[in-house]
């Protein structure tokens, strides 16, 4: 085929000066010959199949259509064959996909449009109330009898100091204040000394003493700590109590109730 293509441009060339007119160079002539042959050839092996044509000529395919060009020969003719395949059957794919779609929204549209009638609806609404009342039922049977419960008043720990005063003065002119432990105590936090020891009998003045409002409009705020002496809020103080102990089930006598039948209690000063 080469031959036949350069003597076909032979002739041709000649009959270009034959008739005057201006043709290509000899050397433009046969570029353009050699570029027919090698499309010549190329078309020739595409007819065959991409399997009959060169990597560089499958490289050039893969870029045409923009695969990648980098490979094996078969992997080349793999890639082209699947391209071409998908360009040809890909069209009608998307058509009855499409197709396929439509048929299935169809049904759903339907139904969502279409009204629904009174039996549709009414199971929804019991099953929404029985949902709304079922865990109300466990808690309303379980505070029932907690409620209802007449004796409840009874359990109730009694005071064991009801009827005792709540403030007495002691022999210093001091004013004591009722404990939960049945002492009286002053609220003087200040007089105990700063000594571990001594922490438990402080904690309960100072207690005493934010519990009668005698803190209120202390700038400074009481503290205990032994291990900073200097610190603003210690107390100054060296004792171990604040004041005398007093038990108030020695200083006060127990008296019959009274009309009311409540305990009462006398304060017996000494």
């Amino acid at each position: 085929p080469a031959t036949a293509l350069a003597a076909r441009g032979q002739s041709a060339w000649g009959q270009a000066l034959a008739e005057g007119a201006r043709p290509l160079s000899w050397a433009g002539l046969c570029a353009s010959l050699g570029a027919a042959v090698s499309i010549s050839r190329a078309t020739t092996r595409r007819a065959g199949g991409y399997a009959g044509m060169k990597i560089a000529e499958l490289r050039v395919c893969c870029k045409e259509r923009g695969l990648l060009s980098a490979g094996t020969k078969a992997e080349l003719v793999a890639m082209l064959e699947e391209a071409e395949a998908g360009a040809s059957g890909g069209g009608e794919k998307k058509k009855e996909r499409k197709v396929a779609l439509k048929a299935e929204e169809k049904p759903k549209k339907e139904a969502e449009e279409k009204p629904k009638t009174e039996a549709e609806e009414k199971p929804k609404e019991e099953a929404t109330t029985t949902t709304s009342t079922t865990p109300t039922k466990p808690v309303q049977k379980v505070l029932q009898p907690i409620m209802a419960d007449e004796d409840q008043a009874r359990t109730l720990i009694p005071d064991p100091h009801e009827g005792k005063p709540e403030v007495i003065v002691d022999e210093d002119g001091r004013n004591r204040y009722l404990c939960l432990d049945g002492a009286y105590r002053r609220g003087d936090p200040d007089v105990i000394g700063l000594k571990n020891v001594n922490f438990a009998e402080w904690l309960r003045e100072w207690v005493v003493a934010a519990r009668t409002g005698q803190l209120e409009g202390v700038e400074i705020t009481k503290t205990f700590l032994p291990r900073e002496p200097a610190a603003p809020g210690n107390p100054t103080g060296q004792e171990e109590r604040a004041g005398k102990p007093m038990k108030s089930t020695e200083v006060l006598t127990k008296l019959p109730p009274g009309d009311d039948e409540l305990p009462r209690w006398a304060y017996n000063p000494k």
